[in-house]
């Protein structure tokens, strides 16, 4: 697991820097779009395996985070950064971690639901549907 988080925090910020270098050039909802698709997939992607990892491996993670939302508002490296995180609406790794594990979980929870015609509504179709729609795939 730790190879995986030194990857991914290492490509995280190659890409930030690339980023970085045509800042300038950017409005800020357009430099806010490049970080969430460049690099928020990147910090994402199988982010519910790291579960239960000690504090230290997920604070680099939260590092990259930081640096991006730091990068949006053109901030400096000392500003506080949960007033950034909590304008672009971004969770802490941890918390991000617990929120897509209990998505996951819900699903599965609609999925069984459905599936065993215990719930036939509407409005469950329509979550299962928009989750599956979000990339929340699970297999039952």
């Amino acid at each position: 697991m730790r190879t995986h988080i030194s990857r991914t925090v290492s490509n995280c910020f190659a890409v930030l820097r690339q980023i970085r270098s045509i800042r300038r050039s950017l409005t800020r909802p357009v430099l806010q779009s490049l970080v969430v698709s460049l690099v928020m997939p990147r910090l994402d992607y199988g982010n519910a395996t790291l579960a239960g990892l000690p504090d230290n491996q997920l604070s680099r993670l939260q590092s990259v985070l930081n640096a991006a939302a730091r990068l949006v508002f053109s901030t400096r490296k000392h500003e506080p950064v949960s007033p950034l995180l909590r304008d672009l609406h971004w969770l802490p790794v941890p918390q991000g971690i617990e929120f897509k594990l209990a998505v996951l979980e819900l699903y599965n929870t609609l999925i069984i639901l459905v599936y065993n015609n215990n719930i036939c509504t509407y409005s469950a179709k329509y979550l299962v549907n928009r989750l599956n729609y979000l990339n929340f795939r699970i297999i039952v």
